[in-house]
């Protein structure tokens, strides 16, 4: 697929962005209940959710390039499949669009935190 083609199909680039946006949203708060209300449970809810989202975007890069990579193997008879690394990049420059949501949500953790009485 072109980069043309698809930024001319809005929907193969706006839900996705907007899927992980609200997902980057709702993990760290759905496990802030989980984790105790310290430095050490907000740095592990950190870590987690990093892990999980990571795994979503490498995931879904998987899959929206496994059809590039099967017309590669057929046009040139030869067998191309995007590495591992290649992928893990694609997550990695991905964290710009939900690496500040996560912090943003986990920044505002410590405001919600009671001491115990």
């Amino acid at each position: 697929m072109t980069p043309t083609a698809v930024l001319s199909n809005w929907a193969s680039m706006i839900l996705p962005v907007a899927g992980i946006a609200v997902l980057a949203a709702l993990l760290p708060l759905s496990m802030a209940r989980s984790f105790p209300q310290s430095w050490y449970g907000l740095f592990w809810n950190l870590l987690i959710s990093f892990l999980v989202l990571l795994v979503i975007s490498v995931t879904y890069f998987a899959i929206f390039r496994l059809p590039n990579d099967i017309v590669a193997i057929t046009a040139n008879g030869e067998y191309y499949m995007s590495s591992s690394a290649e992928l893990i990049r694609l997550g990695f420059l991905s964290a710009m669009v939900w690496g500040p949501i996560v912090l943003v949500v986990l920044a505002m953790q410590p405001q919600k935190w009671r001491p115990e009485v």
